[in-house]
């Protein structure tokens, strides 16, 4: 159903919202935190459940049945919908509590067969290509499943549906997936009444980010993209973000880009309050002091130029600085891709990168075209524009190929090329090419 429809049936009443998976996740583990008042351990299983620990733990909730009965209700008490099953297998029970009949279900060891019996076969967590496959077949179920012979089974549809079929009935030992939590880098502060100017909206930036940078540095974490949240009194929160060329905790680094996104906001409604999260916040490397009697330390030249990067991208704006990250493709001219600095996730390529191949350390923007003199590969001599190679020593040939599942793509090469390095009579390196389909030669890059 398309919002427009929902909104449509549920009249001028209807809120939309957008999705925020990050925000739902927080809240997840946020509960699982919570639920370690009743359990040793729990772990949040995304997108909607819970990993709990319950060995050992029925005799102070008077039993399995109450022990269920009372997880079930502390999260309903937080607010969310739940059903529950106890189980001895961990699979058992994350199927029993997502297609089982009951909202809380306890099963003994003796009793998982004939409780998983009438589950569909999605309750063991098979991936769908298998599931399909069974389909076929007519197994729906894990009774049906369970009822025939295990080497059919693993002989047709692979020993993983054996394994999980295994881990449900309790033959294999599981544990629970060990709790990785983030710590939550976020500050809220709300007015007393709506605010409508900017300086305001300002002064209450600055102080939340204060208070951040403290827990970021309590956290050994730095900020590498700030999101800060407008509340308003009618609609979602308007969202402002910021990212940065290096994860920093420092004031002179951080706060400049931030208050420019606040001085940029044009308030159309009152606002109620402000949030501001550190939605990217990787660990930082702790650094030794320099000690009073010695040198001072030399500064983190990469951190200097990431803050560099941000000053400038403050003044000139991101589309005006630019930075080559690698991609990872074959294709020299495709190798790299120019993205705002800011930017720090590279797209993914298509193809495996160069790996070990030598690369030149200057690579030309198109190959220059050139006459060869002499016979052999590499020929004796090239000659471009004003340059003459005279070719002493080469290496190769390294044949790169077009990308054959983007036929026609402008990034890939045209036809096979035969790579050659050459070094010519005054130590210099170059990377020259014969094309394959003409023959023609050309020089590419050269090593400095």
């Amino acid at each position: 159903m398309s919002a427009s429809h929902a909104c449509g049936l549920l009249g001028p009443r209807a809120h939309v919202a957008p999705a925020e998976p990050q925000r739902e996740r927080r809240a997840l583990e946020a509960l699982a935190r919570y639920m370690e008042r009743l359990f040793p351990h729990a772990v949040a299983d995304p997108p909607d459940g819970l990993w709990l620990e319950a060995t050992g733990c029925e005799r102070l909730h008077g039993g399995d049945a109450a022990m269920a009965g009372k997880a079930a209700a502390a999260i309903r008490e937080r607010g969310f919908r739940a059903r529950a099953a106890l189980a001895p297998a961990p699979t058992a029970a994350w199927g029993l509590a997502r297609y089982g009949e009951a909202a809380e279900a306890v099963v003994g060891a003796g009793e998982l067969e004939d409780a998983l019996a009438p589950l569909p076969l999605e309750a063991l967590g098979l991936d769908a290509e298998r599931g399909e496959g069974l389909a076929e077949v007519g197994v729906h179920r894990i009774g049906e499943l369970a009822a025939l012979a295990r080497d059919e089974i693993a002989d047709r549809f692979g020993a993983a549906v054996l394994d999980r079929l295994d881990a449900a009935l309790g033959r294999v030992a599981e544990s629970l997936p060990a709790a990785t939590r983030e710590p939550v880098l976020e500050r809220r502060l709300g007015f007393e009444g709506a605010v409508t100017t900017t300086p305001e909206i300002e002064r209450a930036a600055r102080s939340l980010l204060e208070g951040l940078l403290a827990d970021l540095a309590r956290a050994h974490r730095g900020a590498r993209r700030l999101e800060l949240f407008l509340e308003r009194e009618r609609g979602v929160p308007l969202r402002r973000r910021r990212r940065y060329a290096s994860a920093s905790r420092r004031w002179g680094h951080l706060w400049p880009l931030l208050r420019e996104a606040v001085r940029a906001l044009r308030l159309e409604e009152p606002v109620t309050g402000l949030r501001l999260r550190a939605a990217d916040a990787p660990l930082l490397a702790e650094k030794q002091p320099a000690l009073p009697d010695a040198d001072e330390a030399p500064p983190d030249a990469g951190a200097g130029i990431g803050e560099l990067a941000d000053e400038l991208t403050a003044r000139l704006g991101p589309e005006r600085v630019l930075v080559a990250r690698l991609h990872g493709t074959h294709v020299p001219e495709a190798a790299f891709r120019l993205q705002p600095a800011g930017e720090t996730e590279t797209a993914p390529g298509d193809s495996a990168g160069p790996g070990e191949a030598p690369r030149p350390s200057r690579l030309f923007a198109r190959p220059v075209p050139a006459r060869a003199e002499g016979a052999g590969e590499p020929p004796a001599r090239l000659r471009f524009g004003k340059e003459a190679i005279a070719v002493e020593a080469g290496r190769g040939p390294e044949r790169i190929t077009p990308r054959w599942w983007r036929w026609g793509d402008p990034g890939s090469v045209p036809a096979p090329r035969d790579y050659y390095q050459a070094r010519d009579a005054r130590g210099r390196w170059w990377w020259i090419f014969r094309a394959l389909g003409t023959g023609r030669w050309y020089v590419h890059g050269r090593w400095q």
